[in-house]
């Protein structure tokens, strides 16, 4: 073994293997003492699977789940198979006697072929699919022999000729039991949960979905197969090869297609049967047409990737869209719907003096109420109730918030902060074929796919996505096997809070009705609103003598600094407001569809008084998939967010990141911006195409960190993968735009040079026969251009395929402003075209605003980008135009510049003399950038100078 740790499908190693080097019999047991099967795949998980390759990229859990998947659905298959065939030994004894007595009689080769076959049948070579072929040719081939035959051989080769029709029916069934078909069962999750009013009704709905799924996999991997992907909108099985499949009829007398939407029906939440989808949703199932082998280069297959599985793309038949390419839509039962509206129409007939009922304002599908709490907020008793179960599950995890306004930082604004991982080239099997599975300089013969790519077996691609998913988890977790407050967000926006209880009563409105677990708003001084929720559990505690309790879910920072600017009673502390006997009055929260409405007035009993250990960790999951996440976090928090998270992906994904393109963006809004119109913005920025491009090597050159100084970002790793790194400077074909690429050299114990992962499409259709590491694989971008070439192999001057990560964001001053989100063909942001910008470009917006910051005033800065986009407009000018670009060096040479504390002008701060400074300056500033800066830091996050 060169080397001693589990790495990712991406090279990152990251976990020291062990070695079961034990007995079969001493495994076994090891196996049936087990109290514990998380045990087990905590062990395997880091056991290799293979310790004959250099490096170890599945471990033994993932070679046991693959196998686990391919042999349930083969199983049920041989079972059929089975129950539904004759004997097939003795059918071949007595065809072997019948052959055997031909052959005798008239010594014709044809019968003596056959016998042959028949021996191999008989020992049991049912998966030689060469072995069907070859039967079926000779009884094809067979009929000019046996018209030669006189009368009476002819009618003894007619029984022996049934037979072997037979035998080769059961021959083509068994080889089906070592083909598979997926099936997906699946909806547009993410347009459901994107649709929801609140952070509790969106956590409601992702529970359902949840246990929706779950249900469907304990019913198809109790039967027929294994569940292998999974996402937002659903999860995909592998099942037998059997186009009848959903139309199966079980022992209850319904087909598999009835039970599975019949068990998708009854996800709920904490296993309420009373909040189940109940026709909500009805989910898309779509079975492959085709079966597939599940290995890559089989014999006689017209692509290297036909009998892959289809998930990300259809190779075999392309005509067909692969599973994650399909569209799923969301959609309703109608029947069950308007049979529900219709019942609930008619009770509420019989009770003439109300109102007529209206829709529900979350769901859209029922109407609302019966209850009188639910009606209040425009909901039906169904929606009430699963808020209500998600506000009580937060009043037992106070360290986490389902709370936007606890969310918001000291300006009361939020970000919701996207992301995105194209996996498509991945998942399709073509990427995986770019990676080397063993050294191409050290192969003597020539350089090809078959011979030097990895097979983009099943376990790869299920480790693929796994990956990915597991990226996002630790960023911002939504599994619980996950820490938040570990997380890289959690490590990012500290922690929030305490937060404060307050007991009061209404002794002027004594018949004042509050829900439990209610979230309501008290109207402080000056008509500040303060988030309350309504602690049931608390008031049976404390009910005759402090009254109702109730625990503040807003951001007290935020409520101090508008308390102590209000103009009736400043000065006043959040604490000296909310003291005892004080009255405030207490409303219901408007939102969507419903007006705020006063409910009454609570005195308060004592004084607000911090919560023990309630301090919590102000960030939201919402999604974290292995293609899409989004999470809620401080607006004042995001950029430092997105660097951690450019910082987690150049170290993990750093070898293949020409290959596997990172896309963020922000959403910045006001906590009071409807979470609908948020949320939305996220979907557009997440919509934008990821597109490889042609970029120039303009230098390449061998780092080491005993002589060269590392980025201090990826310190951890200096004396593991980046002891020794490429840096490469890349310039774009297409766009004038540059970036930098640090490939860490080295595998995860900083010895072992990487051989395997680091590779880069070359531009040319010629064998770079210059090179020493090369191979031809599969270019998904143009299959003219298939030779790879290791990163240390590059050249100046080499034009190479690279996909670049991208950074865009928005304000929404206004919930239309969502509308203004739309990329074109080459990923573009249209009317703003200098935006996505590069992720690596970040740093330098972030160095433009610490120069802004530490050498000229706010007025001036003001000033600076008010002259510059004035003339930008008045010229009618691009960024190309030489005389604006000479007019926006000449604004910025008069810009009165002063020293920071170290007695530095800026030019001096960055190492530069002040002309070259200059031109680069003015350059940022033609492009628009000094404007996206002070819009980000000044206008947005409202950082001072």
């Amino acid at each position: 073994m060169q080397s001693k740790y589990i790495s990712t499908p991406f090279g990152f190693e990251y976990k020291q293997i062990k070695y079961l080097k034990i007995q079969e019999e001493e495994v076994k047991k090891w196996f049936s003492n087990l109290s514990d099967p998380a045990a087990a795949q905590k062990v395997l998980q880091a056991c290799p699977a293979d310790e004959r390759i250099p490096i170890n990229e599945v471990t033994l859990w993932e070679w046991s789940e693959t196998v686990a998947a391919l042999y349930i659905p083969s199983l049920t298959s041989i079972s059929d198979i089975i129950n539904q065939t004759p004997d097939i030994g003795k059918i071949c004894s007595e065809t072997q006697t019948i052959v055997q007595e031909l052959y005798q009689r008239t010594g014709i080769r044809l019968f003596n072929d056959i016998l042959n076959i028949l021996q191999q049948i008989k020992r049991f070579d049912y998966k030689n699919k060469d072995l069907i072929e070859n039967l079926s040719n000779l009884l094809d081939s067979s009929v000019e022999e046996v018209q030669k035959l006189d009368r009476h051989n002819q009618i003894i080769y007619e029984r022996a000729k049934t037979n072997l029709q037979l035998i080769l029916r059961i021959l083509k069934r068994a080889y089906s039991a070592l083909g598979w078909r997926l099936l997906s069962i699946r909806t547009n999750g993410l347009e459901y949960l994107l649709s929801a009013n609140s952070i509790p009704d969106l956590l409601a709905r992702r529970q359902l979905l949840v246990d929706a799924w779950n249900r469907v996999r304990i019913l198809l991997e109790q039967e027929v197969g294994l569940e292998v992907y999974r996402d937002e909108n659903g999860p995909i099985f592998v099942v037998p090869d059997d186009d009848k499949l959903l139309n199966k009829i079980g022992n209850n007398q319904k087909t598999l297609r009835s039970r599975i939407l019949q068990e998708f029906d009854q996800g709920t939440v904490s296993g309420n049967p009373e909040l189940a989808l109940q026709g909500e949703l009805i989910p898309e199932l779509y079975l492959d047409s085709q079966p597939w082998r599940g290995l890559s280069g089989t014999q006689g297959s017209r692509s290297p990737l036909e009998e892959l599985p289809p998930i990300a793309k259809n190779w075999k038949n392309t005509e067909e869209e692969g599973h994650l390419q399909r569209e799923p839509v969301l959609v309703a039962d109608p029947e069950r719907i308007q049979q529900r509206i219709q019942q609930e129409q008619r009770e509420h007939e019989k009770e003439p003096e109300k109102e007529p009922k209206k829709v529900c304002v979350v769901c859209g599908l029922r109407l609302q109420g019966p209850s009188p709490k639910a009606r209040n907020r425009s909901l039906c008793d169904v929606c009430e109730k699963r808020r209500a179960d998600r506000a009580k599950e937060w009043m037992n995890q106070l360290s986490t918030t389902i709370w936007i306004d606890e969310v918001s930082d000291s300006n009361g604004r939020v970000a919701l902060i996207v992301g995105t991982f194209d996996l498509t080239d991945w998942l399709s099997g073509s990427l995986v074929c770019s990676l080397a599975v063993r050294d191409p300089d050290s192969e003597k013969g020539p350089k090809t796919f078959e011979r030097i790519a990895k097979n983009p077996s099943f376990a790869r691609l299920r480790r693929i996505w796994e990956t990915t998913r597991r990226f996002w988890q630790e960023v911002c977790p939504t599994d619980k096997e996950f820490c938040l407050e570990d997380s890289v967000v959690g490590k990012e926006v500290g922690r929030g809070g305490p937060r404060l209880e307050i007991r009061g009563s209404f002794p002027h409105n004594p018949d004042v009705t509050l829900g439990a677990y209610h979230a309501y708003d008290l109207v402080l001084p000056c008509g500040i609103r303060m988030a309350v929720v309504l602690d049931d559990a608390g008031n049976a505690e404390n009910a005759e003598n402090a009254g109702k309790r109730f625990i503040t879910c807003d951001n007290l920072k935020y409520l101090e600094l508008k308390c102590l600017e209000g103009p009736t009673q400043p000065g006043r502390s959040l604490r000296e407001i909310l003291r005892a006997s004080q009255r405030f009055e207490i409303e219901e929260p408007g939102g969507y569809g419903a007006l705020r409405q006063v409910l009454g007035e609570i005195e308060l009993s004592q004084n607000a008084k911090e919560i023990p250990n309630s301090e919590y960790i102000p960030a939201i999951p919402i999604l974290a998939e292995p293609r899409t996440f989004m999470a809620l976090v401080p607006a004042d928090c995001a950029l430092n967010v997105v660097e951690a998270i450019k910082a987690k992906y150049e170290r993990e994904m750093g070898k293949v990141r020409n290959r596997l393109p990172l896309h963020l963006g922000i959403v910045f809004a006001h906590r009071y911006t409807p979470l609908r119109a948020i949320l939305d913005a996220g979907r557009r920025m997440l919509r934008r195409p990821s597109r490889s491009e042609v970029w120039k090597v303009d230098c390449a050159s061998k780092k080491d960190v005993k002589s060269d100084k590392l980025p201090d970002r990826f310190d951890k790793d200096k004396d593991g993968q980046y002891s020794k790194w490429i840096e490469i400077f890349l310039s774009s074909d297409r766009q004038d735009r540059k970036c930098t690429w640090y490939v860490p050299a080295m595998m995860g114990d900083g010895h072992t040079e990487d051989n395997w992962y680091p590779y880069a499409f070359i531009c040319q259709r010629a064998k770079p026969v210059n090179r020493r590491r090369y191979f031809q694989s599969l270019n998904p971008w143009n299959s003219m251009h298939p030779w790879v070439v290791h990163v240390a192999e590059l050249q100046p001057g080499d034009r190479i395929y690279f996909t670049p990560a991208t950074l865009d964001w928005v304000w929404l001053d206004a919930a239309s402003r969502r509308f203004e989100i739309a990329y074109d063909d080459q990923g573009r942001r249209r009317g703003l075209p200098r935006r996505p910008y590069l992720l690596d470009e970040l740093e330098h917006l972030q160095q433009i605003w610490q120069i802004l910051k530490h050498h000229l005033t706010t007025t001036q800065i003001y000033a600076l980008v008010e002259a510059i986009e004035s003339a930008r407009e008045r010229l009618g000018a691009t960024e190309d135009l030489p005389e604006f670009r000479r007019l926006c060096r000449d604004i910025l040479a008069n810009a009165e510049w002063r020293k920071n504390q170290k007695g530095e002008m800026p030019w001096e701060a960055q190492g530069q003399d002040r002309d070259p400074w200059l031109k680069i300056w003015a350059d940022y500033a033609a492009r628009g950038w000094l404007a996206d800066v002070i819009e980000l830091h000044l206008q947005i996050m409202k950082e001072e100078v």
